[in-house]
């Protein structure tokens, strides 16, 4: 006589791995991964952008006070007047006859002078006629004058140069 054994003695009957389960795990995987690497790169590439332009808007509001110095000799975001910087201001519009192009840099800040954010120059050419060092404050939207360099060539100069 056979005997039939009990089911608990029986092994476990192996599952069968469906084809699709080997592509489908790897490949949720992969777009997991190319997701957060494009929201990683939205997030990178927005930053610059805003970084950029909080940059254009300082250094338009520095060319605009520029500007209100060279044809005024002030500006309502100045802190604190120069009054030699506005009598060589007033020297140069004379000397140089026109409003010069207005390049705003960041500042190079060397041992022994005052701590400055940019420069404001001021070029007729290639020529520099003048350059202004300035702190922008950001916080109070207020600018102070730390020194200006009047260029080499319009030093003392009284009439147009050649």
């Amino acid at each position: 006589m056979v005997m039939i054994p009990n089911l608990s003695e029986l092994p476990p009957i192996p599952e069968e791995e469906h084809p699709l389960k080997k592509v489908v795990r790897p490949l949720s995987g992969v777009i997991f991964l190319l997701a957060a690497a494009g929201g990683l790169i939205w997030l990178f590439t927005q930053g610059i952008q805003k970084a950029a332009n909080e940059e254009m808007n300082v250094t338009g509001g520095l060319r605009s006070v520029a500007g209100d110095l060279w044809s005024t000799g002030m500006a309502l975001e100045i802190r604190v007047e120069d009054p030699d910087l506005t009598t060589e201001l007033a020297r140069l519009r004379k000397v140089v006859g026109f409003t010069p192009q207005i390049v705003v840099v960041a500042a190079e800040n060397r041992a022994g002078q005052p701590v400055a954010s940019h420069e404001l120059i001021y070029m007729q050419g290639t020529r520099q006629v003048l350059a202004v060092r300035v702190y922008l404050d950001v916080t109070e939207r207020k600018v102070d004058v730390l020194s200006y360099r009047t260029g080499p060539e319009f030093m003392g100069a009284e009439m147009l140069p050649p």
